[in-house]
């Protein structure tokens, strides 16, 4: 009788931790995203403005690019100068992995300790309350 509720009680714990692994929603990463690093050899800065997601849980992605060094001594550029944005829809992938497919090629982001990196590369986004965030300028 006692080996019975044993095997009963092991059984719904094995279940109940089952269910719970299926219910499990996946992270919080809508907000604005700047890169962790901005290296002085960089012309070019872009950061990231994730919106929360809809009802199919998609998330749409909004990537801003700004110049922040001079190219040319001779003509100088007033920085930071605003060169253009993509968007697109970011579609949860597997194992904390979105990705989202621009005009030219899929870009995917990895969730990992609060911070985003990008698949391709080992450039790390970090989530800020400010937005628009504050734009680095190299001189």
């Amino acid at each position: 009788m006692e080996i019975n509720k044993i095997k009963l009680g092991l059984a719904s714990a094995v279940v109940a931790l089952g269910l719970t692994g299926c219910f499990t929603s996946n992270p919080d990463i809508s907000g604005v995203w700047i890169p962790e690093h901005t290296p002085k050899s960089e012309f070019f800065y872009s950061y990231y403005v994730i919106s929360e997601a809809d009802k199919q849980g998609n998330l749409a992605i909004k990537k801003d690019n700004y110049q922040i060094q001079n190219m040319n001594q001779y003509n100088p550029a007033k920085l930071p100068k605003f060169t253009g944005e993509s968007s697109g829809v970011l579609t949860f992938v597997k194992d904390d992995t979105y990705c989202y497919e621009g005009s030219l090629a899929t870009d995917c982001f990895v969730y990992s300790d609060g911070k985003l990196r990008k698949s391709d590369t080992q450039n790390f986004f970090l989530k800020t309350s400010k937005n628009p965030p504050e734009i680095p300028v190299i001189r």
